[in-house]
């Protein structure tokens, strides 16, 4: 365990210093198994004794630079794939915002004694202070915002450039936009707190809460919790719901089509859920994280208690028996909805229920681990049996695993980290074990493959056409190499970069990037580009592969930093 720990650390601190834009410096010489490069764009000339390494990043499209330089003793200014940008005392170096498209630059800067806001080259006017990490793009990157405090230390929300009304407070991290460019903040005034939707502000409560966005997916909807003295609500669309003696903040629920909201309060010694406003029956106990819609929207359950007995809720109705305790996590349907499963314990042993059947016992279960395939035929989740781990399909115990009876298997101590893997199509699986206390497999279709001597786990992955399972494995020459449907693809490495491997549209090429003698490559269908001194991460990672398969990366030589696209397959 502790050599798999080790190697694969390796690779992740391969691959910081790959994200963050640290050199790495080797005199290792150009491979000579260079793939193919349609065109190679010189973005930046840069000045080594002036730039800032760590400023560096990439737009999340893969297209565009933009770092911090010295441009003298006293100033320093941004550079833009290659052309530098006005002088200012200071550049706060995590600043650097590219919009989604790439489009546009924005930056946080220190000019005499104010601090400024930078974008699209236009500097804003001077404050006392600007939100560290208020600044965000829309969506589209059409739209901007952020939070400043002025010299009489009032606060104000930025929004395209134009300022809000003061406020004693704009709550950090609650600057947000929606998917169609709705924005929102919560700002405190006087000793209350408002909501500020689309420049109109709620009506004032001691405290509100957005969870992780006020949004819907969608952008459409939106939802939040108020709380006054007497009460707390949930306001939807802007209307106040009904009142509550407490309501739990990170229940709020949108149905999969955005049509049904949902969540979890407290009346009196009783809890409920709310769904849509009306309340279901009283429970002793909800557990909140368990409130979940079926993906077609059409159910919802949740796990509720009621004295000593645990049970699954669905659309308000009691399913099943009670149980002594339920999976806190939140119940799995399949896609299509039609199907539910959920971990529960009678008395020391845990079980899987699906579809109102209770599966065989079990030590314990990998509680994270339950899956349904694509098409609902298949259910998969990792269980344990004393201490031996195993995998359990369609409730029988897999080929490698526990079944009663004493045998070599029940040496595989712990089943992977990721759980089992579906395949696209549903039809095939995949999973990792550790065998003993040093030797990771792979097992694909019930056949278990060689052993390594390390293995990351969370790179298991298929193509989109199901035919090939891709994962990285390590071995005790110390490197680390990637396997197509068991077979190595490509060299061997010191490291291969966290984002892992990647398959293209049409699941007939594999790549990824690798880190070998100091230099960096992209490594297609096994050729690999030249060596770079590092590559610049997107959204996504390095590589930048669209759905038509057009592949871009940013690379640094020397001085140098590179724009290159090509086409996968593309002879």
């Amino acid at each position: 365990m502790n050599r798999d720990i080790h190697r694969w650390t390796c690779a992740l601190a391969a691959g910081i210093g790959l994200m963050f834009g640290t050199a790495i410096i080797s005199t290792a010489q150009p491979s000579d198994t260079q793939g193919a490069i349609a065109s190679k764009t010189l973005l930046a000339t840069i000045d080594l004794s002036a730039w800032n390494p760590r400023s560096i990043i990439a737009s999340p499209n893969v297209r565009n630079i933009a770092y911090i330089q010295k441009a003298s003793d006293t100033k320093v200014q941004v550079v833009r794939d290659g052309k530098p940008g006005a002088l200012f005392d200071a550049i706060k170096r995590d600043s650097l915002r590219f919009s989604p498209d790439g489009q546009r630059l924005a930056y946080q800067a220190t000019q005499g004694t104010h601090q400024v806001m930078v974008v699209d080259e236009s500097v804003s006017a001077g404050y006392r202070k600007i939100l560290d990490g208020s600044f965000t793009f829309s969506p589209d990157g059409t739209r901007y915002a952020y939070a400043a405090q002025n010299k009489k230390r009032k606060w104000f929300a930025i929004i395209d450039g134009e300022r809000s009304p003061p406020y004693q407070r704009i709550i950090p991290y609650s600057l947000q936009f929606s998917l169609t460019n709705r924005v929102a903040y919560i700002a405190t005034t006087g000793s209350k707190q408002i909501m500020v939707m689309d420049g109109q502000a709620s009506p004032r409560y001691d405290n509100i809460w957005s969870g992780a966005s006020v949004f819907d997916p969608t952008g459409t909807r939106t939802a939040y919790v108020t709380q006054t003295a007497k009460a707390w609500s949930v306001t939807v669309d802007g209307n106040e719901g009904p009142h509550f003696d407490f309501i739990a903040i990170t229940s709020i629920v949108f149905s999969g089509d955005s049509q049904h909201t949902a969540y979890v309060a407290q009346s009196g010694e009783k809890w409920v859920t709310v769904r849509n406003t009306i309340s279901g029956p009283p429970h002793d106990q909800i557990r909140a994280q368990s409130l979940a819609f079926s993906p077609n929207s059409a159910h919802l359950a949740y796990a509720a208690k009621d004295g000593e007995d645990w049970t699954i809720v669905v659309d308000g109705k009691k399913v099943g028996q009670p149980y002594d305790d339920i999976d806190g996590i939140q119940p799995n349907y399949s896609l299509d909805g039609a199907q539910l499963a959920f971990g529960v314990r009678i008395g020391l042993q845990w079980g899987v229920v699906v579809d109102g059947t209770l599966g065989i016992p079990h030590t314990d279960l990998g509680h994270d681990t339950f899956r349904f395939s694509s098409d609902g035929q298949h259910f998969a989740y990792i269980a344990v049996q004393e201490s031996a781990w195993f995998i359990v399909l369609d409730g029988k115990p897999g080929t490698f695993s526990y079944d009663r009876r004493p045998h070599e298997n029940l040496g595989f101590t712990r089943l992977g980290i990721k759980g089992p893997v579906f395949s696209p199509d549903g039809k095939r699986l995949a999973y990792s074990v550790l065998q003993g206390t040093d030797k990771l497999g792979v097992v694909l279709d019930e056949q278990l493959g060689r052993p390594h001597w390390a293995l990351a786990e969370e790179s298991l992955l298929f193509s989109a056409d199901s035919s090939k399972l891709a994962y990285i494995a390590g071995s005790a020459d110390a490197k680390w190499r990637v396997f197509v449907e068991r077979k190595v693809t490509g060299r061997a490495y010191d490291g291969i970069e966290v984002q892992g491997v990647i398959f293209s549209a049409d699941s007939e090429h594999v790549l990824f990037t690798g880190h070998r003698n100091g230099k960096w490559v992209a490594v297609i269908d096994g050729q690999e580009s030249e060596p770079f001194d590092h590559f610049l991460s997107g959204k996504d990672g390095p590589l930048h592969l669209d759905a038509s398969d057009e592949l871009r990366y940013i690379g640094r030589q020397g001085d140098e930093i590179y724009l290159l696209e090509t086409k996968v397959g593309a002879v």
